[in-house]
């Protein structure tokens, strides 16, 4: 039977046809797939009236005498109900589980963007510290270098705008007379730099005048609101700023130098990490000046020594090298500590000298004697009040007559008091007096090539202050410096004297702990910290302050064999100590 034989038996026998059987059956037709294509593509599924249309078309063909026989082949309503029903079940499930898929696909992306955003920020404030730190190393080398002042101010301005560019720099200097002294300010109008040369420091003299007056930070958001300003505000519209932050630069026993002030085009007030920049910077520009001030005083002093020399004010000294015998003008001998006109042999000499400088004293004098090497020594002598003084001899050889050995001797403790200060400035942090980042890299670079040599190990202590910024906000910034110092000692009272404690900035400690014997000495001294500085502290004004800390630690050689990569994990972990609800250790 032929295929319209087929379909006229089914529309006689009126056979009950599902409507998706229907479809498979006619869907061969290519005149049945014209008529329902159209529903298909536009609502996706057989109109019933379409239906009805070909019922009609087969009726007029001859192919059926009575529409009225395809009812049940043309629209069965249970059957469409239930295919509809199982049909939008079935899109139910789907949509549901695609708007979980997609809610889980959002939740993922979510957590990724925020993780980069994170690594992006922790990158960033990374590279900050590295160009900080770039720009120390750059200034104290130059400081080295005996660069005059003025061009050592001006680079240390250009540095730091090149750093921030929002930032407009000037360093003025207070002289003999009180009055503050251009230094450095390139990037302000020069009418500016004139107008404010030569000011008279006093209190309300607007910011830097202030700060140089009263020995202290002084911060002014508005210049064109602020009474401090008031003589000065024409001034500073024409030059374009309109906030000025002044930090005093001061020496190591509280004298002022001068200022540090940073200018902004817009009113602004410092981050407490801008702040603690300004004081960064100002202890540069101190560094600067007082190597300055060293050298003019060098300079000064080394004019007079060529004046005493000639008129036999210096001590001079010759030694007969035959004979053994000592030769001393009176002034070397009241530098050395004997009576005047004393005739002490090369013993009595040695006897003086601080032990550990003895050899080194012996061997420039063999050196020289034998070979003819420079003889220009510095060491130390115990003076009569057993006092250590520093001493500098310069000598030779006499050409003509071998025999003598003549040459001058200074006391030069002043000048190495000044170098030692700059050391100090330059390895150890200003305000705790612990060893800065600088110095803690050389120590951990040493612990780690120690712990390399003899198989042992070594702890890194990343420790993060908790509650340090409500201090700071309640009880003002002097309060926050004076916890941060108190905070250093407690921490030091529980190290052995082989360990270090440093300080990176802001409330960020570090302890290093070489030639531990297991991770149990490591976690009691994690322990005993967390426990001291739970403790409340008594502050100035009886403030009491109430802290925490959260501590991160790596150890070498299981978690790096660098100290960068070391910091690193220890920086980690300490991270992962604040999520754990702070108070605590988290070891890598």
């Amino acid at each position: 039977m032929n295929t319209n034989g087929r379909k006229l038996k089914l529309l006689e026998e009126r056979k009950t046809v599902p409507l998706i059987r229907c479809f498979l059956s006619f869907f061969k037709s290519f005149y049945f797939a014209l008529a329902i294509l159209p529903d298909l593509v536009e609502i996706g599924h057989i109109n019933p009236w379409r239906l009805q249309h070909i019922a009609d078309t087969f009726v007029q063909a001859g192919m059926a005498t009575d529409n009225g026989q395809l009812d049940n082949f043309i629209y069965n309503p249970d059957v469409v109900k239930e295919h509809t029903k199982r049909t939008l079940k079935i899109l139910a499930v789907l949509a549901f589980f695609s708007s979980l898929m997609a809610l889980v696909l959002y939740v993922a992306y979510q957590s990724m963007k925020r993780d980069n955003n994170q690594r992006k920020q922790l990158a960033k404030e990374l590279h900050q510290r590295t160009d900080e730190l770039a720009l120390r190393n750059h200034i104290l080398q130059i400081i080295n270098q005996g660069i005059a002042l003025p061009e050592l101010l001006d680079e240390l301005a250009r540095q730091v705008e090149s750093l921030h560019p929002e930032m407009l720099c000037s360093i003025l200097i207070l002289d003999d007379n009180n009055c503050l002294r251009h230094g450095a300010a390139h990037s302000l109008p020069e009418f500016y730099n004139l107008a404010v040369d030569g000011l008279a420091i006093g209190d309300g003299v607007g910011s830097c005048g202030t700060a140089a007056y009263r020995g202290e930070r002084v911060i002014v958001e508005n210049i064109q609101q602020h009474p401090f300003w008031t003589p000065y505000r024409e001034l500073a519209q024409q030059a374009g700023v309109q906030s000025c932050w002044s930090q005093p630069i001061k020496n190591n026993h509280g004298k002022v130098l001068g200022t540090f002030a940073i200018y902004h085009a817009q009113p602004s007030i410092p981050s407490i990490i801008e702040i603690e920049l300004i004081e960064s910077y100002a202890n540069l520009a101190q560094l600067g000046i007082e190597r300055t001030l060293t050298d003019t005083a060098l300079l000064a002093s080394e004019q007079r020594m060529a004046l005493c020399q000639q008129y036999g004010g210096i001590g001079t000294w010759e030694t007969d090298l035959i004979h053994n015998k000592q030769i001393w003008s009176s002034t070397t001998c009241e530098l050395l500590g004997f009576p005047a006109l004393a005739t002490p042999t090369w013993e009595d000499f040695l006897a003086v000298i601080y032990p550990e400088d003895r050899q080194a004293v012996i061997d420039a004098t063999d050196a020289h004697i034998a070979g003819g090497a420079l003889y220009d020594v510095e060491y130390r002598i115990i003076d009569a009040n057993q006092q250590l003084r520093w001493m500098r001899s310069v000598g030779r050889v006499d050409a003509v007559n071998t025999s003598y050995f003549r040459g001058i001797v200074h006391d030069i403790t002043d000048r190495k008091a000044a170098e030692e200060e700059i050391k100090q400035l330059a390895f150890y942090d200003y305000l705790t007096q612990l060893p800065n980042r600088r110095l803690l890299n050389e120590r951990l670079q040493y612990g780690i090539n120690l712990a390399q040599r003899e198989g042992k190990q070594l702890a890194v202590l990343m420790l993060d202050l908790d509650r340090f910024k409500v201090v700071n906000d309640s009880f003002g910034h002097k309060a926050g410096d004076e916890l941060l110092q108190k905070v250093a000692l407690r921490i030091k009272e529980q190290l052995r004297k082989i360990d270090t404690v440093a300080r990176l900035g802001g409330d960020e400690f570090v302890v290093l702990l070489p030639e531990i014997a297991s991770y149990v000495d490591v976690e009691r001294v994690a322990l005993a910290v967390i426990n001291v500085l739970s403790q409340p502290f008594q502050l100035l004004e009886n403030n009491i302050a109430n802290i925490g800390t959260s501590i991160g630690i790596s150890f070498y050689p299981e978690h790096g064999d660098n100290p960068d990569i070391l910091l690193e994990r220890a920086d980690s972990a300490m991270y992962q100590a604040k999520d754990q609800g702070r108070g605590c250790f988290y070891i890598v």
